[in-house]
């Protein structure tokens, strides 16, 4: 599925749970993955060797869970950003996946943080695998299975996008998908907008009309309205032990969507599970063979 995956490494090191989701997501498709670190003019000798460590430690844990990688750290101009870089390299590289890891410091971690993420996000059409974590050790059971993807859906054209993706994983994966909505709630003058439960099963049924099988389950599940899903979404994470939870929107969109600054900002802090932003309607998925495996 994904056969081009570029890794944004942190100065201050990768998240824990970045890794073995970026191996789980090659190893099936047989991609391969680029470790990326960005050392400036001013920056010491002594910031260029952890730069150079952590680009080393994540390409040869991915090597011995038998994933192709490479790395490097480049040197890019004093005014240069990690944003802009990332962005270059992703287009350089044809990158069909990137992905962004930190403790929650350091450079990456501003990435998570606003303005920088949106616009690495909004100038790549590639996919987003994003993991907003301050555990402080690589994991040790690596890579981790996919077992249990959770999909928060809206009524926006990219949620479809993102059931899709989720599916596919799923049936690369052997995984079963809950697929969750929680009733929109739009504060309007005194009477608030509450979305009716017709047209919250209207929309499960529209999104899993067409779906193609997969060996594991696909669950729905509507949950009451509320002004705020994001405590819904991370409860439902929780509780489901979800290995990934996957989003439909890196654009803007209307009142209820889900979009990088609100829900889906709220879910990456909060969480500290990976979350794919699965891309835009437009982004088509790699479909080639699958290798033996």
């Amino acid at each position: 599925m994904y056969r081009r995956i570029l890794l944004a490494v942190d100065p201050e090191g990768l998240a824990e749970s970045v890794l073995p989701i970026v191996a789980a997501l090659a190893r099936r498709s047989g991609g391969e993955v680029f470790a990326l670190a960005a050392a400036k003019a001013s920056d010491t000798p002594e910031q260029r060797a952890t730069l150079q460590k952590h680009v080393q430690e994540a390409t040869s844990k991915l090597k011995a869970a038998g994933i192709t990688a490479h790395g490097e750290v480049r040197q890019v101009a004093e005014e240069s950003t990690v944003a802009s870089e990332i962005v270059a390299v992703c287009h350089e590289r044809k990158a069909d996946l990137v992905a962004l890891g930190s403790h929650g410091r350091g450079s990456i971690a501003a990435l998570l943080e606003g303005s920088v993420g949106r616009q690495v996000l909004s100038r790549v059409d590639a996919p987003a695998i994003l993991v907003h974590s301050r555990d402080t050790a690589l994991g040790t059971l690596f890579p981790r299975p996919l077992r249990r993807i959770l999909v928060p859906v809206d009524h926006s054209e990219t949620s479809r996008q993102a059931v899709r993706v989720a599916v596919d994983i799923a049936r690369e994966e052997r995984a079963a998908v809950l697929i969750l909505h929680v009733r929109e709630m739009v504060p309007f003058g005194d009477v608030p907008y509450i979305e009716g439960s017709d047209e919250a099963h209207q929309l499960m049924q529209e999104l899993t009309a067409e779906l193609p099988t997969t060996e594991g389950s696909i669950e729905k599940r509507i949950d009451e309205p509320s002004l705020d899903p994001v405590p819904e979404i991370v409860e439902a994470a929780e509780k489901w032990n979800a290995n990934l939870i996957v989003l439909g929107s890196r654009r803007l969109t209307g009142v209820g969507g889900l979009f990088l600054g609100s829900v889906a900002l709220g879910v990456i802090r909060h969480s500290g599970r990976p979350v794919l932003m699965a891309g835009h309607p437009t982004h088509q998925l790699d479909r080639g063979q699958r290798p033996a495996g």
